[in-house]
């Protein structure tokens, strides 16, 4: 298991990019954020902004860290970095499995209420950016 960076992306309307995907069971969808593993050694901030481009074909010149988090029990630890990109404008085609889609903000809060952001860190992504900076 590698250390991790999440980030949750923002457009100029203040819409969050999510991926929907098939879920465990019929009929039930998932959100997830832009993530990536990252390499030994690796810059969190470089290798979310290359994530975001590689996965979703955006760029960002306006990033927020929301901090770095020990995730999971098992040891070596996992640390997952987590940020927001604000202002992000489409420059290529998205490349990553499920379907893109912006989501408003309200609908952000209630995935986080009815499970739709089944990951872990990317619940804990979306709740630190609610608290600290997003209203």
């Amino acid at each position: 298991m590698r250390d991790f960076v999440n980030v949750l992306v923002l457009n100029e309307q203040g819409q969050a990019l999510v991926f929907e995907r098939e879920g465990r069971g019929p009929n039930i969808l998932t959100w997830r954020l832009v993530s990536e593993s990252l390499e030994d050694d690796a810059d969190p901030l470089a290798a979310v902004k290359q994530a975001l481009f590689r996965q979703a074909g955006l760029q960002s010149n306006e990033w927020r860290y929301l901090g770095s988090y020990t995730v999971g029990s098992y040891l070596p630890a996992r640390v997952g970095h987590f940020f927001v990109a604000q202002h992000a404008q489409q420059i290529a085609l998205p490349n990553i499995p499920g379907r893109a889609r912006w989501v408003t903000m309200r609908d952000l809060r209630y995935a986080l209420l009815d499970g739709r952001l089944s990951a872990i860190s990317h619940a804990m992504t979306v709740s630190i950016a609610l608290l600290t900076m997003l209203r």
